[in-house]
């Protein structure tokens, strides 16, 4: 007996567990079903989404409303949001509910601009059916709102459920996303001024750049420069068509640039990426092969333009714009990374900003083409924001280039000025510099005088020391010339053993004086070249150039400079003189 008790205790228990269980698992599956079965509030909209709120079905787009009331529908989830590429129908529906003492207009909105037609129908408790056709292959101003996207107002009594069938479909075969919002009428003019406040910031930032680019490139006459201010123009059209922005206030009137020119503009932007690309990051010179294949790439994009646009073929411009703006993801950072790796320091910023924007552009081709994300298209808005730091670090990139190629210019217009042994300048130098002199001489309150300095038997130091020891004396003579000069002085070797100084002074007396002091700590300060002591002196002629009654052409500076040199070694070596009008006077002997 008690054992027959037990079991039936046993039994009672189980029975119990096996009833909540199943209750359990009833309401598990009973809970998405009344989600989706859940009325929304017309108050409450406020972007709200339609998964947990809808039921969804798929059919061919000819199939009509009565007949699809008959088909057997699912709840719409995340899962259903992204259905990548196709041309069915893709049908939703569900019910909103006014609680209010008076009637309140909502909105429908689509989330994306390339959407084709978007159908609503719609009855106030179970009253008239009404219905909005909604296209974005007639004319921007037959929308019946003003709206950069599909979108459409209802207004449900006071008191009333609206019951709502939305049917979404692509003429062509294209990306579809099911992700529509639903707003109240006040939240969805506060939606618009919030948009309209980000994108012209947006824009007007992205436009400033390009202008600024554009004029940097006229300046700079680099291709570089060029290719940028091209890529950002290609940018700013590639976002236009996103946002819907540019059908609603550039070519509204002009449909089927909207729906047809997404493609080519995808192309299009691939082209001048990679143009850009190519000469920012000096592909030719530094990877030819892989600069070649690049080139190769661009005449393929170009080539399905042409088939879009001449043979109209609208499939395989839409596969090759998604797998060309895949490969541009992948190409302009690997070209940015090896780029870095040469040595080309701007490339580092280049290499960063592609990165973080390809990663974007990838996760939306996925999201795009395969119902295998279910955010919809909401990376869109990531992307976007990832071109803002693009573009951020393609500036800092170009203003690096343009740093460096303006050390580069001043590196080698510092060596064609320069004398690879003294590091002095060179007669070239000496020529820009006083015609820059002269250029500036009227603003200027000083006089300008020349010194030519040259060495006084400087064959016999080669001949007995050798040309090393010469280049060493040479050197040696340098360096007292700079320790002689201000850094707004230009002393340069004229040649040979000959040197020259440019000094803006005072007064003769001046020039006089620094002339000497560099003669005589020349004779007192021997070179020494292994263990000998090189004992030289030198020879130097002044002359006044530029004064107020003075004003001598660069060859006839020379001849004056001369002349009072010429007097000096005449005179017998080690010796200062001047160059005056009734001829060249000595300043000391040796």
């Amino acid at each position: 007996m008690k054992t027959g008790a037990l079991i039936t205790q046993h039994c009672q228990e189980s029975n119990r567990f096996l009833f909540v269980f199943a209750a359990l698992v009833s309401l598990w599956l009973y809970i998405p079903f009344a989600q989706a079965q859940s009325d929304l509030n017309v108050s409450a909209l406020d972007g709200s989404e339609l998964t947990g709120h809808a039921e969804y079905l798929t059919t061919s787009p000819e199939m009509g409303l009565e007949v699809v009331r008959q088909q057997q529908w699912q709840p719409f989830t995340n899962k259903h949001i992204n259905q990548g590429i196709g041309a069915q129908a893709h049908w939703l529906r569900f019910n909103v509910t006014n609680h209010s003492n008076d009637a309140l207009s909502w909105v429908i909105r689509s989330e994306t601009s390339y959407l084709d037609t978007m159908q609503v129908f719609y009855t106030h408790d179970d009253g008239p059916l009404y219905q909005q056709t909604l296209s974005d292959r007639v004319a921007f101003h037959q929308r019946p709102l003003n709206d950069r996207l599909l979108a459409t107002p209802i207004t449900t009594p006071a008191g009333a459920r609206t019951a709502v069938y939305l049917k979404a479909y692509n003429e062509k075969p294209d990306s579809v996303s099911l992700n529509f919002t639903l707003y109240n009428q006040r939240q969805f003019e506060q939606q618009r001024i919030k948009e309209s406040l980000l994108f012209g910031l947006y824009y007007g930032a992205l436009t400033t750049i390009m202008i600024l680019s554009a004029v940097a490139a006229v300046f700079l006459r680099q291709p570089a420069a060029i290719y940028y201010s091209l890529f950002m123009a290609m940018s700013i059209l590639f976002w236009l068509m996103f946002n819907g922005l540019g059908y609603q206030y550039i070519w509204p009137d002009w449909p089927y640039w909207h729906n047809e020119g997404f493609h080519i503009v995808f192309l299009a932007f691939c082209i001048s990426a990679c143009q850009f690309g190519r000469h920012f990051l000096d592909l030719p010179g530094l990877f030819p092969l892989f600069n070649r294949v690049v080139q190769l790439f661009q005449w393929a994009c170009a080539g399905f333009i042409a088939i879009r646009v001449v043979f109209g073929l609208y499939e395989p411009a839409l596969h090759a714009s998604f797998l060309s703006l895949a490969l541009v993801a992948v190409i302009l950072p690997v070209a940015g990374w090896r780029s870095w790796r040469k040595g080309n320091v701007h490339a580092m910023w280049f290499f960063i900003a592609w990165v973080a924007y390809s990663l974007g552009v990838l996760i939306n081709l996925v999201a795009a083409s395969f119902p295998l994300l279910d955010w919809g298209m909401s990376s869109l808005v990531w992307l976007q924001l990832t071109s803002i730091a693009e573009i951020i670090l393609l500036m800092v990139a170009m203003t690096s280039w343009v740093v460096n190629m303006k050390k580069d210019r001043e590196k080698a217009l510092l060596l064609a000025h320069q004398d690879p042994l003294t590091k002095l300048g060179n007669r070239r130098q000496l020529q820009v510099a006083y015609e820059n002199y002269r250029a500036r001489f009227p603003s200027l309150d000083h006089k300008l005088f020349i010194l030519m300095i040259d060495l006084d038997y400087f064959k016999e130091i080669n001949d007995t020391y050798g040309h090393d020891a010469g280049d060493k004396v040479l050197k040696t003579l340098s360096r007292l010339i700079k320790q002689n000069c201000r850094e707004s002085d230009v002393a340069v070797r004229y040649g040979g053993e000959e040197f020259a100084v440019l000094l803006a002074l005072d007064s003769l007396e001046q020039a006089r004086h620094v002339a000497e002091r560099i003669r005589q700590q020349f004779e007192s300060q021997p070179t020494q070249y292994h263990q000998q002591s090189i004992h030289h002196t030198l020879s130097c002629g002044i002359a006044e150039v530029l004064s107020e009654n003075i004003e001598l052409d660069a060859n006839a500076m020379m001849r004056c400079a001369d002349e009072a040199l010429y007097s000096a070694k005449k005179a017998g070596r080690n010796l200062t003189y001047t160059y005056e009008a009734e001829g060249c006077r000595p300043i000391t002997t040796s």
